[in-house]
């Protein structure tokens, strides 16, 4: 169980940094377009 919630947190951590990765690129992107 121990592990399994560490897994899970894990996860969750990546995705976020992988969310907010695209997030960058969308901005930067935009931002781009823009000027």
């Amino acid at each position: 169980m121990c592990t399994y919630k560490r897994f899970r947190k894990q996860t969750s951590i990546k995705n976020e940094r992988l969310s907010m990765n695209l997030l960058t690129k969308l901005f930067v992107f935009v931002k781009w377009r823009i000027f």
